[in-house]
């Protein structure tokens, strides 16, 4: 509801896209047309290599293309990035409630309003890419779970989402797939806590995910051998390896502390106010953060909680719940791991190069709401 609202009230007062979203609504247009777009848009990678890189693959464009071909540029890009998001926080909210049932369904619900309400309302239905992706990012855990838990069904939805958060913003190239390696591993580390009879087979589940890899790739693969300037996939793996300042540990721990583990955690005033612009080149010592030592402190006590619950949920034989506060942990090394490998941009750290903060401290609230809940039982 509150992205229908949004999206109705500022198309009511003439809202049109403006600045890089013009030139994104563009190349949504230009799907199944002379001009289909094989790759994501432009990224700031091209910088360091020296010669144009975009952003992996052209997933978001496709899934928007028809909205903005029928309703036109600005009815269109507005509607189709709405029902992307509804289409998100519907999965992630009905994932939640086949995984672990009603109260569960209901914390995620409430995780999702949060995460909205942080956004803002116009940002609800923007197609700039780190606020496009949010709740499609918020989906792609909830999916994460599924498959953590055993339910091989959700595996190929785990890998679509996965695939368009990559895809679309190299923002998501660490976390996402971290995320996949670990869920995977706690799957198989407590395959022995599910009634076998109870798990379906892999075969299918697998041919399935194989399909929709090969589906979603498709395009940047065919660039890959056929562009007339070399391949997009092989210049981004050159920009990686180039020589450049990264954000480091010491202040992702800082950064990871002031979202994760400090109020107002992900609540609306953090999104505008909790990580300032750093321009230039980094001034690891001189930003308005957290200390090193209260962040790392902050974060071991999110660690605790975490690694508490998910001990207590074993004990209590609660296998999904046990999973979701090992997803969350799995989430936080995530974070710590892009953090530290994630380069500088060329205007320095900005905020938008972060957001992907936000939904994993979705999934945090969403354990700590189910957690109590239960206790109060």
């Amino acid at each position: 509801m509150p992205i229908v609202v949004a999206c109705t009230r500022a198309l009511i007062r003439g809202w049109g896209p403006l600045g890089d979203n013009g030139i994104l609504v563009v190349r949504a247009h230009d799907v199944f047309t002379r001009h289909n777009p094989l790759l994501g848009s432009w990224t700031s990678a091209s910088v360091v290599t020296g010669q144009p890189v975009n952003n992996p693959g052209p997933l978001y464009f496709d899934l928007i293309a028809l909205p903005v071909k029928v309703l036109g540029h600005s009815v269109g890009l507005a509607t189709g990035v709405a029902l992307v998001n509804i289409g998100a926080a519907v999965i992630a909210v009905i994932a939640a409630e086949r995984i672990a049932g009603r109260t569960t369904m209901l914390a995620m619900a409430a995780s999702v309003a949060t995460l909205e309400w942080s956004m803002g309302s116009e940002l609800l239905f923007d197609i700039w890419q780190p606020h496009a992706l949010l709740l499609p990012a918020l989906a792609f855990f909830a999916s994460a779970w599924g498959v953590a838990c055993g339910r091989i069904w959700f595996l190929p939805l785990a890998l679509g989402l996965a695939s368009l958060l990559v895809q679309t913003h190299l923002s998501y190239v660490y976390l996402v797939p971290f995320t996949l390696l670990g869920t995977l591993a706690i799957a198989t580390l407590w395959r022995n806590d599910r009634d076998p009879s109870g798990s379906p087979g892999w075969r299918r589940p697998l041919v399935w995910s194989g399909v929709v890899v090969g589906l979603v790739w498709s395009q940047p693969i065919v660039q890959q051998f056929t562009g007339t300037e070399g391949g997009n996939l092989t210049g981004l793996i050159e920009a990686s390896s180039q020589d450049s300042e990264r954000v480091g540990a010491r202040l992702g721990a800082r950064l990871m502390a002031e979202v994760l583990a400090a109020p107002p955690f992900i609540a609306r005033p953090s999104f505008n106010d909790t990580i300032p612009i750093l321009p230039g080149r980094l001034v690891r010592d001189t930003v308005p953060l957290l200390g090193i030592g209260i962040a790392l402190a902050s974060l071991a006590v999110l660690v605790a909680v975490l690694a508490g619950v998910v001990i207590w949920r074993r004990r209590q034989r609660c296998a999904e719940h046990a999973a979701l506060g090992a997803l969350a942990l799995v989430l936080l090394a995530g974070c710590a791991l892009s953090l530290t490998l994630m380069p500088v941009g060329i205007g320095g750290l900005v905020s938008h190069q972060l957001r992907w903060l936000w939904p994993v401290g979705a999934v945090v609230l969403v354990v700590v709401l189910t957690s109590v809940a239960d206790a109060l039982k």
